[in-house]
């Protein structure tokens, strides 16, 4: 698409809107979905030529298969004579290359482009932004190590579980905005090494460590890492990680929790507070009440129920459990409420904010 030089794009029409749509979606798939492995010829080229303008020689390139994988390399290569990851060079690469080709890539965009719509760009970019990094962090964080820790908190992030600004430079050198051939080169080479599959990478003196993109990915409707019948995350190697509606599982304990093979006192006696949070509510708390004998203390007119869990689940105390009705979907919910509450319409009131009083008052709920 080519552009006039003395007319800066005001607006984008209706087909730039539909090609940002497209590079979304195709960056999320990337992300998530693809599948792709960056073991091929063409990536050690472009790691090699990385290299060279960050003024170092030829490295090792390390292919881990699984984050959990790829978080172990550094304590395994430093131990090892002939590998080195006491002198890092992430900055030298970020400041020599990416840096300066961001800087660029955004001069030749505003050449082009006004700033209102550069700004309502970066606005959906960090939309996406945020959403790719929840989802991202889910992954970085499912074997249970903490993603913060360690060797590569201090250097810069490469590949697409955080370069999204590849994202919208891609989208507006499809509209014609990266012109510049060296700029352009530069460009494409960078973000075609990152979009053949390299999900996450660290770069030291003498190994470059990579991470393969997922192969699959599987979510529930609100975006959380979630299934009960395979793996939510599935690496490229023997790796997968099992999560319930955004929370991390143990292979075994998610199998027992999916197959229903826990007794609700034994799921109860789940360390994990999130873990079994989960647990219960893929359950149901009905079945909880059923099982534990929860105790009925209070039942107003209005139909909310107020319940006592004696000793279940926290060892030698009482819990509250308010049992209520959605009016405009007619779905039953339930609620830990405050150990000083007696009858369940004080709970309700508590729950939403209101006096007793303002909650008597009500007509209709909401």
């Amino acid at each position: 698409m080519k552009l006039f030089e003395e007319k800066k794009i005001l607006e984008l029409d209706s087909e730039q809107r539909k090609i940002l749509e497209d590079v979304k979606r195709e960056w999320l798939e990337l992300v998530t979905i693809s599948g792709k492995n960056p073991i091929n010829s063409e990536t050690d080229r472009d790691i090699d030529w990385l290299y060279n303008i960050a003024g170092f020689s030829k490295p090792k390139v390390v292919i881990a298969d699984s984050f959990a994988e790829y978080q172990k390399i550094p304590s395994f290569t430093s131990s090892t004579k002939s590998l080195t990851l006491s002198y890092p060079i992430n900055h030298n690469i970020h400041k020599k290359f990416r840096k300066k080709l961001v800087r660029n890539t955004t001069k030749l965009i505003e050449k082009y482009v006004d700033n209102d719509v550069i700004l309502e760009l970066i606005k959906l970019e960090q939309v996406f932004t945020n959403k790719i990094i929840r989802d991202v962090l889910d992954v970085l964080n499912s074997n249970g190590q903490n993603y913060l820790n360690g060797i590569m908190v201090r250097q810069p992030n490469f590949g697409l579980s955080t370069e999204v600004w590849i994202m919208s430079s891609s989208f507006f050198d499809r509209i014609g905005c990266l012109d510049d051939s060296i700029v352009k080169e530069d460009f494409t080479r960078y973000s075609n090494m990152i979009m053949r599959g390299i999900w996450h990478a660290s770069f030291f003196k003498d190994v470059a460590i990579l991470c393969s993109t997922p192969k699959k990915i599987k979510k529930d409707d609100q975006g959380r890492l979630h299934s009960v019948s395979e793996a939510a995350v599935h690496w490229q190697g023997d790796q997968n990680d099992y999560f319930i509606h955004g929370v991390m599982f143990e292979k075994y304990l998610w199998e027992k929790v999916t197959k229903r093979e826990l007794k609700i006192k034994e799921m109860l006696q789940i360390q994990n507070i999130e873990q079994r949070h989960t647990a219960i509510q893929l359950y149901g708390y009905d079945t909880l009440i059923d099982e534990i004998d929860a105790e009925l203390m209070n039942k107003s007119k209005r139909g909310n129920e107020l319940y006592i869990l004696r000793d279940s689940l926290i060892r030698g105390r009482s819990i509250k459990l308010l049992k209520y009705k959605c009016p405009s979907t007619d779905r039953i919910y339930f609620s830990f409420v405050p150990d000083d509450m007696h009858f369940a319409d004080n709970a309700m009131a508590w729950k939403f904010h209101l006096t007793p009083k303002e909650y008597d008052n009500l007509d209709i709920e909401t």
